[in-house]
């Protein structure tokens, strides 16, 4: 089959628009305008960096109007979600075609701390609070040196407020109220005080809606509590607390002919038994930074508490669910430049621990008894950056190495996987001039089957049963880089072969290891300041998928959309008021167990506006959601022969916001 990329209509227009716009930006001989990123552990220039990056600054997302992380990164990156199955304000994003898998196949990062789950729960990123995040790197492809397991189609690193460098000002903060469809409510606040050597942030946010289907009302409250103190000049600790309490009816998937008939209902057992989910989380972090002999040294202490409690139907009976985690992670980096004549080696090296443990309770399943999940793993890596100044060039590589132990304890019987298993990379970037740079990379990643995947009932041909393997990812891409004070782009060209893909097999009702995967595909992210009134930005990418063996050698992989794409404007129209306008497209995908090809869900358009009215340090604005109220899902399997779950129908959101 087709081992790589299709020479056709691959660049999209905003690309090329991108290109002709950067042309004419070269010829007045504009100046440069770099963007800092934390990639690496440590702030640099993200042109210098051999990999797909895109920044999503605060001001963007404040022109998109996004009340959450995921809704910013889906607006303005280009990344497609869908509704999370734990209900509330939560999306499940998928930046390579994962499916089902993509949240254990991606890292999230908050002030430099990988956040995992043991089990198959994404991070609740609706736990960020929106006005907290000073800006998102959205880094596409594997990123397994630096940020270990599952980051194989890349990492979302959120930098907060926090986080950031201090602000001229001594107090900044922000206040909002919202009301809106649904019988939405939310009021959210920030405040950072700096006083000499202390900076302390707080954030919060209060939200509750009936939501957009029956059986779906959701509420959620979150606060944090930061502080960092400069000790001396090279030494600044910090502290910080989190908590979250997030609860949602879960209206549950729809068959095709009930999502016809009502895309707002419920499913019928879901509604009949008011299925729910409550989540408590609480995080603590502490780190140090300081200089020691020429390196630069932090260390990180987070601990994270998390109270589950739910009630689903399993195979059409009530289970109701209760769960206790604690999650401990310890890590120890360290950073060092030495020049050697015209040479630059930049020595990144570090070590992690990270634990976490949970005790599950199925009340209607006494013979069960408590379930123990454990996962214990232990990493060092090692990376160093070349710089080769005379010629604007850095050659990269890296290696970590990572020891993974999982254990779960169900009915008497202990199901455990051990492994040792090494990421590596190699990368190296090219300076054209001052506004445009070329790379190249070679990486593998790897993923380790979680402690809910680990116990699998699929068996060999003298039915003894099959343990998962690890599942193991080489890519190859090329790429290039625009950046000046007007425009900002970044596209890449990528070749991902997988060995032992983890996936669940409907036919199995189990998951199971693909002996090979392919994917090869484009992405590219502009962003453009056409004038001081107009700016935009656009996101493409363009995947072709496949099994690369087995009886559906050749077959597209399900839930991964050749094509997604998503373009926003924003036009201050007068001193003070502004209009802005996106547009998202998903194309049309297999839906998810759908190994054979035989079903598919159609693609979908969502659009989405906003009008802001500046009135001094305050503003009005008014968002619509789904402005032409499409009915769509942007999820569907073949439970039950084509289940889907709906998505959001139009809405309206008013906001009061002062800054302060």
């Amino acid at each position: 089959m087709k081992k790589s990329i299709r020479a056709r209509a691959f660049v999209p227009a905003f690309s090329v628009l991108s290109l002709a716009v950067a042309a004419s930006v070269q010829a007045q001989g504009s100046e440069l305008n770099p963007v800092v990123v934390t990639a690496a552990k440590y702030e640099e220039d993200s042109q210098q960096v051999p990999a797909f990056i895109n920044v999503i600054t605060r001001q963007q997302i404040e022109q998109s109007g996004a009340t959450t992380v995921n809704e910013a990164i889906m607006r303005l990156a280009g990344v497609p979600g869908t509704p999370s199955l734990y209900g509330g304000n939560e999306y499940t994003l998928d930046m390579m075609g994962f499916g089902d898998t993509s949240a254990g196949n991606m890292v999230v990062v908050i002030d430099g701390v990988p956040f995992r789950e043991g089990d198959a729960s994404e991070v609740r990123l609706s736990s960020v609070q929106i006005d907290s995040v000073e800006r998102i790197e959205v880094q596409r492809g594997g990123a397994g040196v630096l940020y270990g397991e599952g980051a194989t189609a890349g990492v979302i690193n959120i930098v907060t407020r926090a986080s950031a460098k201090n602000s001229p000002a001594k107090h900044t903060g922000t206040v909002s109220a919202s009301v809106g469809s649904k019988s939405t409510r939310e009021y959210r606040a920030y405040a950072n005080f700096v006083n000499d050597a202390l900076d302390i942030s707080f954030s919060g946010q209060d939200r509750s809606s009936d939501g957009y289907r029956i059986n779906s009302r959701s509420e959620q409250q979150n606060g944090t509590l930061s502080l960092k103190y400069t000790l001396a000049e090279r030494l600044r600790v910090g502290l910080s607390v989190h908590k979250d309490d997030a609860y949602a009816l879960t209206p549950g998937a729809l068959t095709l002919p009930q999502y016809n008939q009502n895309p707002k209902a419920a499913q019928p057992s879901s509604l009949a038994n008011k299925t729910f989910m409550d989540a408590k989380t609480e995080r603590y972090a502490a780190f140090l930074e300081t200089e020691l002999s020429g390196f630069q040294v932090r260390l990180d202490a987070v601990q994270r508490l998390r109270n589950y409690d739910a009630l689903g139907v399993l195979y059409g009976t009530p289970t109701p669910l209760k769960f206790d985690s604690d999650n401990h992670f310890y890590s120890l980096n360290a950073r060092r430049s030495i020049d050697v004549g015209s040479l630059r080696n930049t020595f990144i090296f570090g070590v992690e621990s990270n634990t976490w443990g949970q005790n599950r309770l199925y009340p209607t399943q006494p013979n069960w008894g408590l379930v123990k999940l454990a996962s214990d793993s232990k990493a060092s890596y090692i990376k160093n950056d070349v710089d080769l100044k005379a010629t604007d060039t850095r050659v990269s590589f890296g290696i970590r190495s990572e020891k993974l132990e999982r254990n779960q304890l169900f009915t008497g019987t202990n199901t455990e996987i051990k492994e040792t298993v090494k990421a590596w990379e190699f990368g190296i970037s090219q300076k054209v001039n001052s506004e445009n740079s070329i790379f190249a990379r070679r990486s593998q990643s790897y993923r380790l089957p979680n402690l809910d995947e680990l116990p699998t009932p699929t068996y060999d041909i003298s039915g003894n049963p099959i343990a998962l393997r690890p599942q193991f990812d080489k890519t190859n891409e090329l790429g290039w880089k625009f950046n000046n004070s007007q425009i900002s782009s970044v596209v890449r060209i990528y070749q991902s072969e997988l060995t032992d893909e983890i996936i669940y097999d409907p036919e199995q009702y189990g998951n199971m290891n693909l002996r090979q995967t392919r994917r090869t595909g484009l992405d590219s992210f502009s962003r453009m300041q056409l004038s001081s009134q107009v700016s935009m930005t656009g996101a493409y990418s363009h995947r072709h998928t496949e099994f690369g063996a087995g009886p559906n050698s050749g077959n597209q992989l399900p839930m991964a959309p050749q094509d997604v794409f998503t373009i926003r404007g924003d036009w201050r129209f007068a001193t003070n008021q502004t209009f802005g306008l996106g547009w998202m497209h998903v194309a049309s995908q297999q839906i998810a167990g759908d190994f054979a090809n035989q079903k598919r869900m159609p693609s979908y358009n969502v659009a989405d506006a906003r009008y802001v009215y500046q009135m001094a340090a305050s503003d009005i604005s008014l968002v619509v959601r789904n402005l032409t109220n499409k009915n769509y899902y942007s999820y569907a399997t073949t439970t039950n022969g084509y289940s889907v779950y709906p998505d959001q129908s139009r809405s309206l959101m008013l906001t009061l916001r002062h800054k302060f």
